[in-house]
């Protein structure tokens, strides 16, 4: 059978039904989209190329369309939304056709993306091919220049082929323009977004001050002060043990040349020995640990002695194993002397530390007033931490992953092993690394602290459990901590941090995580594991302790939400609030501002009561009613209409128990604008969130108070700014604020503004603050449980894409070369 003449023009290419219009994305990765677009229109005559409008539309997993402004205020590249794509005229698609004809776009997938499709052009242009490709290019550095060349020669070999085979007039020009001008424009923008930033220097001239250790101490102080009755414990192990002790006991270190005399002096309850490899005493007692183990298990004699002045005292011994299962055997006689022996463990290591026969199994946890969310200052941007620095040196792989230039700024130290700095500059090809050599647990406290991201390999000279420490003492740092690798085991606290497989992939992800509302929802969903699962509860610290000397309210203190409103056609948004929160143990305290209690009142829960203030009472009048009507160690102010997320209170608690602070309060970073459905923000605002602060404003819907601290009553005269008078009264009285984070509440501002006490859109000195986000609610804007995966097989096609160019460039210079015989 005869082909039809149709048939022949698409000799093998695709027909557009069976080209996909739909891709799978990684949130934060660059693509490649090669598309060939062609007029249908068979009757007409010119040989002329168009251009066509082209929609790269970004999905979620529920199907939202994502705005592009995600990532930044304005898109990151440019010529899109729509893309102008070069369009083929009606003509026979031969090779140098096909060849020359290939639009080449570059895309960045927003956040939260999963999804891309295709949209646009009509029913006069067919789409001929279509093809995705994840770029695995380090933009800002030579790497990118290159790609950039590259791409410039490749555009510039499709014109010429393009207009040697069709024999293009005049009316193609603008087509012509845009093939060659739009890939190198947004190759040039994506170069300027992926530039490096961030500087260690100032974080490091900081670190002999001793401002981190002092609120270490403050910190620890209030945390002690909470506790009912702290026992009195001696103690032999590491810095990180002693602070994880520290806020629940009067803790003694022991000394091996006075352990005896310290022991009938201190009146001790217990003794618990810690199992690693040093102690964190000084050096005169670093190798005391040593006494207690042996590599046949046995106890040595000067270890032997400790046990023999604690049984003559009657103090019961706990070992509390920690660190690494693989030395149990070095511990077997010492676990067989002790009253109690506590095993640590991560995932199902149980089994592990049979050779000591634990009585208990603890999770591997942190103590978050230790390694606390509150910095003394804004925390700086595009810091790197690479703690592991002696893996360097062990594995090349590691070595040159390190060595490649990223986005932020790294520095280099060993949170275990001594190393010289020297020896390990030695090992890197980067002129001037920043590397810190030997410091304290407490220098480490401040360096976590500084950090957006702490890098950990997934082959590492440390055991899987040190891994572990680290990482969950970063988040509850406030850092990120991302993996290098797949990890060795199957730990849940490493198997939830993103991966990392490559140089590009670590670009993309420090790149994701410089938007504040991505960097600051992910590090929340960690920090609540964090909280929830590596934080000693009561019946872990009575099996360490023998006793748990906090009492039974100190882990779910209980919570009260204030809630005044005039607006009673609200209440159904208020109630969803509080009742969709994680935190069980809260009580509802409703103010109507209006007089009386509404008729059609829903019928309260037994933790949710309604009270009525007339309408002249101000809302300080209001609040200061509610807060005396509440029974919670903590009270929390909500707004009748603005969103806040459904872990808001949990989050609240989680924050005073680290930073110890008198007020918790967020800042007003987001907002939602009902009258144009979109989503505005206030960065500058977000750079003091995650710091103490002594001036400054919060979010009025959003402050919080413990009630053991100074009562401070808002002021009744106020009519407008009781918030900021109170705000004023807590900096002078030196009282404890922390802002925390800024995207668990998004202030609501619905169209008709004169419903609002601050008429915002009037105020154009205060909308010049603000960015255009996004169209509708960032708040519901799913988070996923990584930013990456295993991007191994994706990055594969990475590097097959470069491949393909290269394929594609040397095949374009072949049609260019029969296409001049």
């Amino acid at each position: 059978m005869e082909s039809s003449a149709e048939d022949k023009e698409l000799q093998g290419v695709s027909r557009e039904s069976e080209r996909p219009r739909r891709f799978e994305v990684s949130p934060g990765r660059v693509y490649e989209l090669r598309l060939l677009l062609q007029r249908i229109e068979i009757s007409q005559q010119d040989q002329e190329m168009s251009r066509t409008p082209v929609y790269a539309v970004f999905r979620d997993r529920q199907g939202r369309r994502l705005d592009p402004r995600l990532i930044q205020g304005t898109p990151v590249i440019g010529d899109q939304d729509p893309m102008s794509v070069e369009t083929l005229p009606p003509c026979e698609l031969t090779e140098a056709v096909l060849a020359g004809g290939e639009a080449s776009r570059f895309l960045l997938a927003p956040p939260g993306a999963v999804e891309l499709e295709l949209e646009g052009w009509g029913d006069s242009t067919a789409l001929r091919r279509a093809a995705l490709l994840p770029i695995a290019v380090l933009w800002h550095g030579p790497e990118g220049e290159r790609f950039a060349d590259q791409v410039g020669r490749i555009t510039a070999l499709r014109r010429g082929l393009l207009e040697r085979t069709l024999e293009l007039g005049k009316g193609s020009r603008a087509a012509l323009k845009v093939l060659e001008e739009a890939p190198r424009q947004q190759i040039a923008d994506l170069r300027r977004y992926f530039q490096p930033g961030g500087d260690w220097e100032p974080v490091i001239e900081t670190l002999g001050e001793g401002a981190e250790r002092e609120d270490f101490r403050l910190r620890m102080d209030r945390l002690r002060a909470q506790v009912e009755t702290p026992p009195r414990l001696g103690f032999i192990g590491s810095e990180r043990g002693y602070e994880r002790l520290a806020g629940i006991s009067e803790i003694f270190w022991l000394r091996e040349s006075e352990a005896e005399a310290q022991i009938d002096l201190f009146s001790l309850e217990i003794i618990v020995v810690e199992t690693v490899p040093t102690s964190g005493l000084n050096k005169e007692d670093a190798d005391w640990l040593l006494a207690f183990s042996a590599l046949d298990g046995s106890l040595p004699e000067r270890g032997a002695r400790l046990f023999e002045a604690a049984e003559a005292a009657g103090i019961p011994v706990h070992l509390w194993a920690t660190g690494a299962p693989e030395i149990a055997p070095l511990w077997r006689e010492a676990a067989r002397r002790a009253d109690r022996v506590l095993a640590e463990v991560i995932g199902s290591e149980g089994q592990d530390w049979a050779p000591i026969a634990p009585d208990v199994l603890l999770p591997c946890t942190t103590e978050p007033t230790a390694c606390s969310v509150a910095r003394q200052s804004p925390p700086p941007a595009d810091l790197m931490l690479v703690p592991t620095a002696s893996d360097i040196c062990q594995y090349p792989d590691f070595a040159e992953f390190v060595d490649t230039p990223g986005l932020y700024a790294t520095l280099l130290t060993e949170f275990r092993y001594r190393f010289t700095p020297l020896i390990l500059s030695q090992r890197l090809s980067q002129t001037d690394p920043q590397i810190y050599g030997e410091h304290t647990r407490a220098e480490e406290r401040a360096l976590l602290v500084s950090a957006r991201i702490v890098l950990l390999p997934s082959r590492s000279l440390r055991p899987d459990a040190e891994l572990v420490q680290i990482a969950v003492d970063a988040i509850a740092s406030g850092a990120i901590p991302v993996l290098w690798g797949m990890p060795r085991t199957a730990a849940p606290q490493l198997e939830m941090l993103d991966r990392v497989f490559s140089p590009t992939d670590l670009m993309e992800l420090q790149a994701a995580y410089r938007v504040t509302w991505v960097r600051e929802r992910r590090w929340r969903a960690l920090y609540r594991q964090v909280m929830r699962d590596c934080v000693w509860t009561g019946t872990h610290r009575e099996a360490l302790l023998g006793r748990d000397p906090c009492g039974p309210k100190f882990d779910r203190p209980h919570t009260s939400v204030v809630l005044v409103t005039k607006r009673p056609h609200l209440l159904h948004h208020c109630l969803e609030t509080f009742r969709a929160q994680s935190w069980d143990n809260k009580e509802l305290i409703l103010i109507f501002n209006t007089g009386e209690i509404p008729e059609d009142l829903p019928e309260l829960a037994e933790n949710e009561r309604a009270f009525a203030l007339p309408e002249a009472a101000n809302i300080g009048e209001c609040l200061n009613r509610g807060i005396t009507q509440a029974k919670g160690r903590y009270w929390c102010k909500l707004d009748d209409d603005d969103f806040y997320s459904t872990t808001y209170l949990e989050e609240t608690v989680y924050y005073y128990r680290s930073a110890q602070a008198d007020v918790v309060g967020r800042r007003s970073v987001y907002f939602y604008f009902a009258g144009e459905d979109a989503t505005y923000s206030r960065e500058k605002f977000a750079e003091r969130c995650g710091s103490l602060m002594t001036t400054g404003s919060l979010a009025g819907a959003a402050l919080s108070m413990d009630r053991r601290s100074k009562e401070v009553p808002f002021s009744v005269m106020d009519r407008n700014s009781a918030d900021t008078h109170w705000l004023l009264q807590l900096h002078h009285k030196e009282i404890r604020v922390y802002s925390a984070d800024c995207t668990s509440m998004i202030v609501y501002r619905s169209a008709d503004e004169t419903t609002h006490s601050w008429r915002l859109s009037a105020d154009s000195k205060k909308m010049e603050q603000f960015r255009r986000r996004t169209t509708g609610n960032i708040f519901e804007l799913p988070v996923a449980e990584r930013l990456t995966g295993d991007l191994s097989s994706e990055m594969s096609g990475g590097a097959e894409a470069m491949q393909q160019r290269l394929e594609a460039f040397r095949h374009l210079s072949e049609a260019v070369e029969m296409a001049q015989l």
